[in-house]
């Protein structure tokens, strides 16, 4: 197959699709896209956070569903440079002879677990050609062309394959937000960048309910977007909160299994009275994940009435129970959940998102 490059052509038999992914996300990448591609992608290439493929004759240039990948890309080839100078003068002369406009990100493959990043990364000290490769293509373009530095010296590029729900568009598919001044936990950047990547139709003065709330990171993010909050959980929640936000934000100090109804605020029973009542369910347990699954499955069945969405965080105990998250998804989806995301997001650790929406959900989109 040749590939055109304005008057330059390429060969680029055969097609190798880059990913990437969280550091130590590989094996169960590998393993699910054996299944995901019936065993016709061959894998190539691997460095923590970043794995390439040879994809079968006849594949078709689509982005696999993938819980464990960020980014897909179909691979144009690498490249051999000075990283300290930035200069890859062949990747610079192929970007200026693409055929049509493209958006060109730069951004190096992760080698650290979100939260144990060093306080300067390396994309915050970009040598000058870096940025001369930054500036070339056109920024609102649809199509993005990564620019990846894999190694020191050593930089993959390609065209990155959009997948149909929960992309940002962003350099390497990362979370651009920052942790707020006062925020509790990082769970309120998971939460920003859950909510931003599944778009879920939520209002101010909704009620939300979150499981396994403490210390609160997730719910100053609920709270920033107008929604009243419940946060249930045996430890202490932040102060804050309920400083910043009264009136807005209750703490229900139990377990997600042994709360009843008369420990909901007095305006959240009268709006249950009066036929409404929670209206989307969120869940971060320190709990197996199975667990987690069947205890919001309870909480579904007994605010089913209102409920419009739910939005999880499951916890892998190793790596190994990446197996089991295609049967986690199947048992979401029993709950009469659809549009659901199953996700690792850039934000997590070992664990994944996962969200759906019920059938009244999904009427307001």
């Amino acid at each position: 197959m040749n590939r055109g490059f304005g008057a330059r052509v390429f060969q680029v038999e055969p097609t190798f699709v880059y990913v990437s992914c969280q550091p130590g996300a590989e094996k169960a990448l590998k393993a699910e896209w054996e299944i995901l591609s019936q065993g016709r992608a061959t894998f190539s290439f691997s460095r923590p956070g970043f794995v390439t493929f040879r994809m079968w004759e006849g594949w078709k240039p689509v982005a696999l569903e993938s819980v464990w990948a960020r980014t897909q890309g179909i691979s144009y080839g690498k490249a051999q440079g000075n990283s300290q100078e930035g200069s890859f003068p062949d990747v610079i002369q192929r970007i200026k002879d693409w055929p049509t406009p493209v958006q060109v990100q730069l951004w190096y493959r992760d080698r650290w677990i979100p939260g144990d990043e060093p306080p300067k990364s390396d994309s915050d000290q970009w040598p000058e050609p870096f940025l001369d490769v930054m500036k070339l293509g056109d920024p609102t373009a649809k199509q993005i062309l990564d620019v990846v530095v894999v190694d020191p010296g050593q930089v993959m590029w390609g065209i990155r394959l959009p997948r149909l729900r929960g992309d940002l568009g962003t350099p390497g598919e990362k979370w651009m937000g920052t942790l707020a001044e006062g925020a509790p936990s990082r769970a309120y950047l998971k939460l920003q960048e859950g909510l931003a990547r599944n778009r879920f139709p939520m209002k101010p003065g909704e009620w939300v309910v979150e499981l396994g709330s403490s210390p609160g990171g997730a719910c100053l993010a609920l709270l920033e977007k107008g929604v009243n909050v419940i946060g249930v959980d045996t430890a202490a929640m932040d102060p804050i909160l309920s400083q910043k936000f009264k009136g807005r934000f209750f703490h229900i100090p139990t377990t997600a299994q042994k709360t009843f109804p008369d420990q909901f605020p007095k305006d959240f029973r009268q709006i249950r009275i009066l036929g409404g009542g929670l209206d989307w369910l969120f869940a971060d347990m320190h709990i197996d994940a199975q667990d987690s699954l069947e205890l919001v499955g309870q909480w579904v069945f007994e605010h089913q009435a209102a409920l419009k969405g739910a939005v999880l965080t499951l916890k892998l105990k190793s790596w190994d129970q990446a197996a089991l998250v295609p049967r986690w998804v199947e048992r979401f989806k029993s709950f009469g959940f659809s549009k659901i995301l199953a996700r690792q997001l850039s934000t997590n650790r070992q664990e994944i998102h996962l969200s759906g929406l019920t059938k009244k959900g999904a009427l307001l989109l």
